[in-house]
């Protein structure tokens, strides 16, 4: 099977190389099989190939491939064509700027064995050597060639069943040859501050490291330019990585995603803690020249965890940084050594290029119609330049008919001249009731949720989610990734937080929508019936009791991390329709958890399987037809 050449000329992705006497008929061939029935270009080195007009063929594919995975098996070092491979792939990965690896399969030998250190290997050369065929030199570099290679990240069989090992190499495959270029705005303005960030940043340069903090109010769009020098120079850069919203993340989760998209998901494993974390990106990363983005940063403990120090990363290395106020991660290593750390404070956005991006969003023009010439100045000189107002705004005049504009625009004349939220509000208040209650659902709790399991609970509220989502986009209140994730900008999730809140300042039992943390916890222990409150979320470390969970009669969304369930809870949480419980014990002793009108059970990141004990526990209904278990990063639904 020959596959067909992609648009960029290149036949094959990736190329094995293997002794085909060790492991043609079975392991490789298992290999090359289920990376074809995924889609992976894939050139499999069959002796067969190996004659005539064929050779320039293997040669072509040495040199397309992005991907190198020799297959290190005890008769390798036997072959002087795998050597030659593995020595044109060493050439090809050191000319390609970091664009080409090689991920090596130690199958049934070690790393100790491929570098010569036992005799298995360094008797294969030395026989090689002595048959006087072969020039001394180049058995040298085949030599050198193991060397190289046996240090690299790659896989160990150590007893894994071969379906084990392929499903890991093809995972790790698949993650490798998808494009990591990060998603822009559809209707994106470039602004000045792009230029001075490609000068700061010195792309070229392999002496010292530098880390760039982008500083700037939320909105102005620091994320986008980040998101923007990201895509244009990770190619200079060996590694790359992109943390996103670290804010809102796990530090350990963003250690692990960082090592993954640098190192390969194996240098992630086995990182129970950050700093083992740490330890284990200083040793990785510490010679490496890369590009790491720390994106949304709001306390110094998250970049001492992912980007302590100049000397975690090798010459020439860029670290990003985005924050809000820079004050938040300065520490003593910026005051000794600041040349090393460049802040760039985003400019506010140039007149002209203001009004292009609200024509953008308002027009899905870089020019407004005639008859709206005067329109776009008037509205952009009353809400200001900020990125985040134009697209909302912008947005706002896209989904009203002509007839509403000039109401629109007094109002946002009446709001004190860069007021953000009061400008935001404009737009939100324009939303009906249902509407209303899906987006304040969507900024309390289900930012980084899977839209599908948000739609669930709502479809089961008798609400119509699918039109709310829609217009919600339309007005660019929420977005959804690629991964079909609710993603909102800080400014209308903190926007959407203070609506609930304002409702009761003091009560927070009255509110309906509740984040339970060190100020909030007491309501939990209040005997006091709260039916106004609709979704509780835990921030805190707490053993929920059927008897306090009684007093939330209306419950329909639960939620934590850190939460745990104690006693018999027959007869409970009668309206919960979502129960988000990751990282849950496997010493479950809860007795009756069985809400009957479930529709979503989230156990992602819990190390459970299908023989946990909890399964005779928690009883799910079986006449619902969306409910979803996820673990081990699996879905069922039922």
């Amino acid at each position: 099977m020959v596959p067909a050449t992609d648009t960029s000329g290149r036949e094959f992705e990736v190329f094995l190389s293997f002794r085909g006497s060790d492991t043609r008929n079975n392991f490789t061939s298992c290999l090359y099989r289920d990376m074809v029935e995924k889609g992976i270009r894939v050139f499999k080195d069959d002796e067969e190939l190996r004659v005539g007009e064929k050779i320039e063929k293997l040669l072509k594919a040495l040199s397309d491939s992005q991907i190198y995975i020799p297959i290190f098996s005890e008769d390798f070092a036997s072959s002087a064509w795998c050597l030659r491979e593995l020595t044109r792939m060493v050439d090809c990965t050191s000319k390609s700027d970091g664009k080409k690896e090689i991920l090596p399969l130690f199958f049934d030998v070690k790393p100790e064995d491929v570098k010569s250190r036992t005799g298995l290997y360094s008797k294969a050369l030395s026989k090689l050597e002595k048959e006087k065929k072969y020039d001394p030199d180049e058995v040298h570099r085949w030599r050198d060639a193991l060397r190289e290679v046996a240090t690299r990240v790659g896989w160990r069989r150590e007893g894994k069943e071969y379906g084990e090992l392929i499903g890991l190499i093809v995972r790790e495959v698949q993650l490798k040859l998808t494009g990591k270029d990060r998603s822009l705005p559809v209707h994106f303005v470039e602004t000045d501050d792009l230029e001075d960030i490609v000068e700061l940043l010195d792309a070229d340069s392999h002496d010292h490291v530098l880390f760039v903090i982008i500083n700037g109010i939320g909105g102005i769009g620091k994320s986008t330019l980040a998101s923007v020098i990201f895509n244009r120079f990770r190619s200079k850069f060996s590694h790359s990585s992109f943390l996103e919203d670290v804010q809102s993340h796990d530090l350990l989760d963003m250690q692990k995603k960082l090592l993954s998209e640098t190192l390969g998901s194996t240098s992630a494993q086995e990182i129970y803690d950050t700093n083992d974390g740490i330890d284990r990106i200083r040793r990785g990363l510490g010679d490496k020249k890369v590009l790491v983005v720390v994106d949304n940063v709001d306390e110094k403990k998250q970049l001492t965890n992912l980007a302590g120090s100049c000397d975690w990363f090798g010459p020439g290395s860029r670290i990003i940084v985005t924050v809000r106020d820079k004050s938040k991660i300065e520490h003593e290593e910026m005051q000794m050594r600041p040349s090393n750390y460049l802040p760039h404070p985003i400019k506010e956005m140039p007149l002209d290029r203001a009004i292009q991006l609200f024509n953008k969003h308002a027009f899905r023009s870089d020019t407004p119609p005639e008859d709206c010439s005067d329109l776009s100045a008037k509205v952009v000189s009353s809400i200001g330049r900020l990125p985040l107002t134009l697209e909302v705004v912008g947005s706002l005049f896209a989904g009203t008919g002509k007839s509403e504009w000039e109401k629109t625009l007094k109002d946002l004349i009446q709001v004190p001249h860069g007021d953000i939220r009061k400008t935001l509000m404009i737009s939100i208040d324009k939303l009906d009731p249902e509407r209303k209650n899906i987006f304040l659902d969507i900024a309390c709790f289900c930012v980084g949720e899977d839209e599908s399991y948000a739609s669930y609970m709502w479809d089961d509220c008798e609400y119509s989610p699918q039109s709310a989502i829609r217009v919600l986009r339309l007005m660019s209140l929420i977005k959804i990734d690629e991964n079909n994730k609710f993603w909102m900008h800080d400014e209308l999730r903190y926007l959407g937080r203070y609506i609930v809140k304002e409702k009761n300042f003091k009560d927070a039992g009255k509110r309906t929508w509740v984040w339970i943390d060190e100020q909030t916890s007491r309501i939990l222990r209040s005997d006091k019936e709260k039916p106004a409150v609709q979704a509780l979320s835990l921030g805190i470390t707490h053993d929920l009791t059927p008897e306090e969970l009684a007093h939330f009669p209306e419950l329909t969304f639960l939620g934590g991390e850190r939460m745990n369930f104690i006693g018999d809870f027959k007869d409970s949480l009668p309206n919960l329709r979502w129960l988000s419980w990751r990282h849950c014990p496997l010493n479950l002793t809860a007795t009756n958890l069985c809400p009957v009108g479930l529709v979503v059970l989230d156990l992602s990141e819990s190390n459970i399987t299908h023989d946990w004990v909890g399964w005779s526990q928690i009883e799910v209904p079986a006449h619902l037809t969306h409910v979803c278990f996820k673990f081990y990063h699996l879905t069922f639904a039922s």
